[in-house]
């Protein structure tokens, strides 16, 4: 006796499996010079947090950072009227060096600018 196969695909049966509600998940917030490395799961994740934090801050001063990222001394060069001394401040846990004025070439003209080091951790 052969056996005969059914075609037809079984239905789903939607009250035996009720459907998952859906978790909205929060989108993280963005990291901020002044967080404590605590909250964090490594040291790797809340030094890129902290490097980007201070390159958002200085593209908002009308600011350059020349440091590659990812490195502990960071050299920044900031235009004429750049408040970013001012707000760098607020935050008396990261020391700043005044290394000297010096030119950049911006849109085809040499501007005179401030040049500043922020050490945001010891080391390498």
């Amino acid at each position: 006796m052969t056996a005969t196969i059914d075609t037809k695909p079984a239905r789903q049966r939607f009250d035996q499996h009720p459907r998952h509600r859906r978790v909205a998940r929060k989108k993280p917030a963005p990291a901020a010079l002044d967080d404590d490395p605590l909250l964090y799961r490594d040291e790797k994740a809340f030094r890129s947090a902290l490097w980007g934090g201070l390159a958002r801050l200085a593209r908002e001063c009308n600011a350059w950072i020349v440091t590659p990222p990812g490195q502990g001394r960071v050299q920044i060069q900031m235009a004429a009227g750049s408040d970013l001394l001012t707000r760098l401040a607020a935050f008396p846990r990261y020391p700043i060096l005044k290394l000297g004025k010096t030119n950049r070439l911006v849109h085809g003209k040499f501007v005179d600018v401030d040049t500043v080091q922020v050490e945001l951790w010891r080391g390498s």
